[in-house]
């Protein structure tokens, strides 16, 4: 039988390769490994028991686990109210609140936490004052707030009530949304509009 000489360079380069591949399979494995789950989208709502009530360090650990197992991956957490008289309520409370975001995120950094305000459109006129630009303004200043100095990962707005095709509302939107930049989660509960289209159906006042 003729001898079957392979040449030394081309067989060396070929080990190398395959060496190479079987490596930069190896570390992509380890890192998809390593890598933790992404949390699911379902939400859940938490109030001033969580956020102003300075929560143990077990009780904390024991939520994040009832959180994990429900899948829920969107957390609302309760700040503070802008009450018709335009003062927001309960500020002095906000080193709690600073306090929950950065002892929540220990225990469970898979979540996105959202900073839960609530907007009472109606001044104390009964106006609505969605469009006015300085209460738009001090919305957004609160806002950028939430997601800098009390460490929220994005921003949620609970605002009440809000008439179908106002534009109070989206300018508000807009304001918020150039305070905490392009990339910073914000969400809004959008009311349903139960308005019924027969004239002839009596309509409440709100």
């Amino acid at each position: 039988m003729p001898k079957i000489r392979l040449p030394q360079g081309q067989f060396l380069l070929y080990g190398a390769a395959g060496i190479a591949a079987v490596l930069a399979v190896v570390l992509l494995l380890g890192r998809l490994k390593n890598d933790q789950s992404p949390a699911s989208a379902n939400a859940i709502w938490l109030g001033t028991e969580w956020t102003y009530d300075r929560p143990a360090e077990d009780a904390l650990r024991a939520l994040a686990d009832r959180l994990r197992d429900h899948q829920i991956g969107a957390v609302y957490a309760w700040v503070s109210l802008l009450q018709p008289n335009g003062a927001w309520s309960d500020t002095l409370k906000l080193d709690n609140v600073r306090d929950f975001t950065a002892n929540f995120r220990a225990v469970y950094p898979q979540a996105t936490l959202y900073g839960w305000l609530s907007i009472a459109a109606q001044g104390e006129e009964g106006n609505n004052r969605l469009g006015e630009t300085s209460v738009q303004q001090q919305i957004a200043d609160f806002s950028a707030r939430l997601t800098g100095e009390l460490g929220f990962d994005g921003v949620f707005l609970n605002i009440v009530p809000v008439s179908g095709g106002d534009e109070g509302f989206l300018g508000l939107l807009r304001k918020v949304r150039q305070s905490i930049g392009d990339t910073t989660p914000l969400a809004v509960a959008v009311p349903p509009d139960w308005t019924p289209d027969d004239p002839g159906v009596p309509q409440p006042p709100l």
